[in-house]
């Protein structure tokens, strides 16, 4: 596929990344007309109207290419004019989903997690039914007090006496200022262009190695984990990125990357595109995510320094890079966390007992 030089589009700021964006802009990475529109469609802060306006720029100044089938996706001849069925069909299903008879709607909104509730995500529902959009975003807005950060809308149909109705409940998810960001709302007698995207695997550079300390900042909460390899590394990549520096007995891992790599080219999806490593699960250890932490795309370098059992991060780290053995890996590992563990009792032992007390007993 033919590459082309962006000039009206800043593609590069739909990647949720500052650190992969900001390697593409140094290398001055030139987006296809599908690797452009991929990023735009996976954005969750961009609103629908802006991805719009970015998916119309892809036809207007990237060179039109076809897409290969792949499993769960048909050949397209043209991608320009799929993305042109894409934009008027997004159009279609949003106008759909404000009007329409025998619906009712439905709202929750977004806000920072309680810190002191683990099990908190964030979502508050109202359980109040309205008979058209615009009074349910209405209400929603006003409950919202300016602390939310996202919105969702359901559009449940309503089922009558005679039977059900056939329709499905559909969904639309807006910005705090009631901006529509997506909505799924597929008809099965029309076409499900959002489909086509997720059946997409692509290997974007990026600036990461093998035992860099990242994380997704925007999961909830975001934890530190000590990056292994990333799926879209073929063996050469594996090998300059330093995945073998600690891990020698890995070479026939390494060497089965490029049939790896061949194999997401050519059949991969958006579920294939995970970070791999290692991070510290409480109550457990040492946990290897199966899938990846996170979209390799969504990931950072660790900005905060390592706090509480997540220190033990560091020697795993180091290890990784080559820079430690395994008998200071799993000595500083211990060590570590045992002074964690200290630290904890004294914590709560400072509750318990008096100071001249733990003094007097030596503690």
């Amino acid at each position: 596929m033919e590459r082309g030089l962006i000039r009206e589009m800043d593609f590069y700021r739909f990647i949720h990344s500052r650190d992969v964006r900001r390697y593409l802009q140094e290398i001055r990475y030139s987006f296809t007309a599908t690797e452009a529109a991929f990023l735009v469609w996976q954005c969750r802060n961009a609103n629908l109207e802006e991805k719009c306006t970015a998916w119309q720029a892809v036809i207007d100044t990237l060179p039109d290419c076809f897409w290969n089938r792949r499993p769960g996706l048909r050949a397209l001849n043209s991608f320009h004019d799929f993305l042109r069925r894409h934009i008027v069909r997004q159009r279609e299903k949003l106008k759909g989903f404000c009007t329409g008879k025998d619906y009712v709607y439905t709202y929750e909104y977004h806000e920072s997690p309680r810190k002191d509730l683990s099990e908190d995500d964030g979502w508050r529902t109202e359980h109040i039914l309205f008979d058209r959009f615009e009074d349910c975003l209405s209400c929603c807005l006003r409950d919202m007090q300016g602390a939310a950060d996202r919105i969702r809308i359901e559009k449940r149909p309503v089922f009558h006496s005679n039977g059900t109705s056939g329709r499905r409940v559909q969904t639309l998810e807006l910005n705090a200022e009631g901006k529509p960001l997506s909505i799924e709302a597929a008809d099965e007698a029309e076409e499900d262009t959002d489909e086509v995207f997720g059946h997409m695997w692509f290997a974007f550079p990026t600036p990461f190695r093998c035992g860099n300390i990242v994380w997704n900042p925007a999961a909830a909460p975001g934890q530190p984990f000590v990056l292994d390899y990333l799926n879209t590394w073929n063996t050469v990549e594996m090998i300059e990125k330093g995945f073998m520096e600690g891990q020698p007995f890995q070479a026939a891992f390494v060497q089965e990357a490029d049939k790896r790599v061949q194999h997401y080219q050519s059949s991969g999806d958006t579920s294939d595109m995970g970070a791999y490593g290692y991070g510290f699960r409480k109550d457990f250890g040492i946990w290897e995510e199966f899938g990846g932490y996170a979209n390799y795309l969504d990931i950072e370098y660790y900005p905060l320094p390592l706090e509480g059992e997540n220190r033990a991060l560091k020697p795993l780290s180091e290890f990784l890079k080559g820079n430690c053995g395994i008998e200071l890996l799993l000595n500083g590992y211990a060590y570590l966390l045992l002074e964690q563990h200290s630290r904890s009792l004294r914590e709560k032992y400072a509750v318990e007992y008096t100071g001249e007390g733990l003094k007097a007993a030596g503690v």
